[in-house]
């Protein structure tokens, strides 16, 4: 039942707002509409409709809601300012801090969003909003980012009836998340599942991203980098999620679920990977922020130094009070006094009490780790402490095609190292067309041989294995792979 402004519903003359809101029921699905002009709302039937949805102020008055809701079990959509005739102070305002939703809490059609996610549902023009004195009964659910400016509402009754208001305008709804929070509310007020899960092939890393557009990724500029470095440590198999659907999507068959903002992940599903479903999570930047704890910014070198205070989790192959440098500018990320509960403290700043690197080892083989430094500014120790991570992680390096079969290589290879310069580590990697035995050494520029790395046969594949360069000095050096016939030398140089 869709109640509108005009008094022509035979031939529904129908208002540009009214228009729209028509045109995404169709998309999605709903055809079957009914128009009711609002002059005879009072005396129509809707007690057998799918919903009611109204989108303009004021086709339907408070008494009328209020009963289709606590004594018909109905189900209402107030959208833009159709729920004014509840009350409350509503305002305009046209800028981006009015036109975003920050998800207050997760209930109804916001159960599913990340707590705390914060995302731009109206592209342009004047969005309403709530302050201070609301209708009677709602529940507070999203706001824009001031507090008080309250968006979205909804109110539930035992009977099985349903309110909700959301004020911003769908003429102007995003494409992203705008069209997927309308979606949100028609499959909550018609109990189905409107939101495509997705389901992460079994060996593949489920990348979690800020943006809408998980299909032809929409990355953010941090989130490219650490595509960038997985992908020189081997790790090309990655299927990206966004924050939007991380609830509905299926994550337990992947190598390891990867966040690197705030918030794309709450505390909840990060504790459900790791603890229940055995799942290795890197927490990169401020992604680790839903976990608690007091996190603060630093851009100097103290701030952006990490000093090994324990040699456990990924830290374990340090020296026990090494003292690096991670990120080489900006603002980087510690945490201090009050840290995330059950998460160990293995790495800080050069300030006591501000940690920076935390890991967590659950008894069923789950992993997580926090790293507070930004990846768009890592020195070459940042990006060994990546690889470090995954080595601890024990990820598998693979390459499968678009069907989820695992792709042998066409050819032996040997790939330049990465970091390179480096100090002190440094990722090897190679790729076996067939199964041979593997020698890969490192050599002293006049020959001589300094470690073998590599010695044993090996299935075909693709592979990585690290070089810690700590007991030689700065220089060139050369690492040689022998594999069946194939032969291959590359130069790499330490600089300290």
């Amino acid at each position: 039942a869709f109640i509108i402004e005009n008094f022509n519903d035979q031939k529904p003359d129908l208002t540009e707002r009214e228009g729209i809101v028509k045109t995404k029921l169709w998309y999605l699905g709903y055809t079957n509409i009914t128009y009711i002009s609002s002059a005879r709302v009072a005396v129509s039937d809707m007690s057998n409709s799918e919903c009611v949805i109204a989108t303009g102020y004021p086709v339907l008055d408070d008494a009328i809601i209020n009963s289709l809701i606590t004594q018909n079990s109905q189900k209402v959509i107030l959208l833009y300012d159709a729920g004014k005739v509840l009350g409350g102070n509503w305002n305009l305002n046209s800028n981006n801090q009015f036109r975003n939703l920050y998800v207050e809490s997760k209930e109804a059609y916001l159960k599913d969003y990340i707590q705390g996610a914060d995302f731009l549902v109206q592209e342009s023009n004047n969005a309403y909003f709530i302050q201070n004195s609301y209708p009677s009964g709602w529940i507070k659910i999203g706001r824009n980012q001031y507090e008080n400016g309250y968006t979205a509402f909804y109110l539930p009754h035992p009977a099985g009836g349903k309110g909700l208001i959301l004020t911003y305008d769908p003429l102007y709804y995003t494409e992203g998340y705008g069209n997927d929070l309308f979606k949100r509310i028609i499959g909550y007020v018609t109990d189905t599942q409107v939101v495509e899960p997705i389901t992460v092939p079994d060996g593949n890393i489920a990348f979690i991203i800020e943006n809408f557009n998980d299909q032809k990724p929409d990355l953010t500029e941090r989130e490219g980098i650490v595509k960038t470095k997985l992908w020189y440590l081997g790790y090309t198999n990655i299927t990206y999620i966004s924050s939007a659907r991380v609830a509905v999507s299926d994550m337990s068959n992947s190598e390891c679920v990867i966040a690197t903002g705030y918030p794309v992940l709450d505390d909840a599903i990060i504790n459900s990977l790791i603890t229940q479903n055995s799942q290795k999570v890197i927490l990169l930047y401020d992604a680790g922020k839903v976990l608690g704890g007091n996190w603060d910014l630093g851009s100097y070198n103290q701030y952006q130094s990490l000093c090994v205070e324990s040699k456990e989790g990924y830290l374990k192959d340090y020296i026990q009070g090494a003292d690096f440098l991670v990120q080489e500018s900006n603002n980087s990320y510690f945490i201090y006094n009050s840290y995330p509960s059950g998460w160990i403290k293995i790495g800080r700043n050069q300030y006591e009490n501000r940690y920076t690197a935390f890991y967590r080892n659950n008894e069923n083989e789950g992993k997580g780790a926090i790293l507070t430094y930004d990846p768009r500014y890592y020195t070459n120790e940042g990006d060994t402490l990546l690889s470090r991570i995954t080595n601890w992680f024990d990820l598998t390096v693979s390459i499968y095609d678009d069907k989820d079969n695992f792709v042998i290589p066409d050819s032996y290879c040997l790939s330049q190292n990465y970091p390179n310069p480096f100090n002190p580590n440094t990722t090897i990697s190679y790729q076996l067309p067939k199964p041979s035995f593997v020698k890969l050494s490192i050599y002293d520029i006049k020959g001589r041989l300094i470690e073998t790395l590599v010695n044993e046969h090996k299935n075909a594949g693709y592979y990585s294995v690290e070089w810690n360069a700590k007991n030689v000095g700065s220089g060139i050096y050369l690492y040689r792979i022998n594999a069946g016939n194939f032969s291959s030398v590359k130069k790499c140089l330490v600089v300290k």
